[in-house]
């Protein structure tokens, strides 16, 4: 599976919110809060609008090694 969607910020922001670490602004804040508190509904309309976003949030989230892929992430400067 590739995750060229995510960005290397988008990536750096996730990992940010779930390590307790800086994240790019406070609207990436806010949308990532949002995100995790979100119901099944409301989650798939903020992936409507931010899917890159919603898409990394559940790697770190549901998949084993998710964090470790958005760690790969943040580097890869290949996009």
């Amino acid at each position: 599976m590739t995750y060229g969607h995510i960005t290397p910020q988008i990536a750096t922001d996730v990992l940010a919110f779930w390590n307790g670490g800086r994240i790019s602004s406070w609207f990436h804040l806010h949308l990532l809060q949002a995100i995790a508190e979100a119901d099944e509904t409301d989650r798939s309309r903020l992936a409507a609008q931010y899917p890159a976003y919603v898409a990394a949030y559940e790697l770190a989230a549901h998949t084993d090694g998710g964090r470790d892929i958005l760690q790969a992430r943040t580097t890869d400067r290949s996009e």
